[in-house]
């Protein structure tokens, strides 16, 4: 007959909050700055896109068909959108992102939402809904929610100290 042997273990962990906490805030900030970098893209290449409408004598391109992003012209549009993803204030609300991605030229909004009257058009040239339902951008999305959570549970993981002890 053999011996009945009793094995004992003793498992501690040191879970350090803080350091996750701190971690956690940072893959924050990159996750929500990568997302609105990703935007930013998906809406430069609906402005690059080739108009479906009227051909006009004197003009090297293709007008954009009422409905339709707009058709580049000078590129200026295209170019004038900016992202910016940061903490807010700490006095303010010290848990938030601030995000910032928007454009400084004045006809923006009014092409994209309702139509530049103004320009003698009937309908918009919406460009910021196609973009946001763009299936680029929305894998572009899903890759990115992916890569947080493995990087969220590497970092929790590495924080992490476990000794064992066996008896």
């Amino acid at each position: 007959m053999s011996k009945r042997r009793d094995v004992k273990a003793k498992v501690t962990t040191d879970f350090q909050a803080e350091k996750v906490k701190q971690l956690m805030d940072k893959l924050l900030l990159e996750f929500t700055d990568r997302v609105t970098t990703q935007l930013q893209q998906s809406i430069k290449r609906t402005l690059s896109t080739k108009g479906k409408g009227k051909k006009y004598s004197g003009l090297n391109y293709r007008s954009a068909a009422p409905g339709d992003p707009p058709t580049v012209q000078s590129g200026t549009l295209r170019r004038s959108w900016v992202t910016n993803a940061a903490r807010t204030k700490p006095k303010k609300s010290p848990k938030r992102v601030s995000l910032i991605l928007g454009t400084n030229v004045i006809y923006a909004r009014k092409l994209d939402a309702w139509g530049s009257s103004f320009l003698g058009m009937s309908k918009g040239h919406p460009y910021i809904a196609p973009a946001l339902q763009a299936n680029r951008f929305r894998s572009g999305i899903k890759r990115e929610i992916k890569r947080f959570g493995k990087k969220a549970k590497q970092k929790i993981k590495g924080s992490t100290k476990a000794r064992r002890t066996i008896r």
